[in-house]
């Protein structure tokens, strides 16, 4: 009983609520998969390039105005 209690009060103290059926359990997988994604190299070239086009693209309607 008593470690459990440690566990759930650490966990409230940073501001994590514990729920039923795993729903805990599969938000930080979600983060975790979220994360993999983000810091992945494709990602940020695609961040690069999306911003490449729109910088090209807001050049091109400026000088055509």
């Amino acid at each position: 009983g008593g470690d459990l209690r440690g566990f759930r009060s650490r966990f409230r103290r940073c501001g994590v609520v514990e729920y039923k059926n795993g729903a805990l359990r599969a938000w930080i997988d979600f983060r975790e998969k979220l994360k993999r994604i983000v810091e992945s190299k494709y990602f940020n070239r695609g961040i690069m390039i999306a911003i490449l086009v729109n910088t090209l693209s807001m050049g091109i309607e400026y000088h055509e105005q």
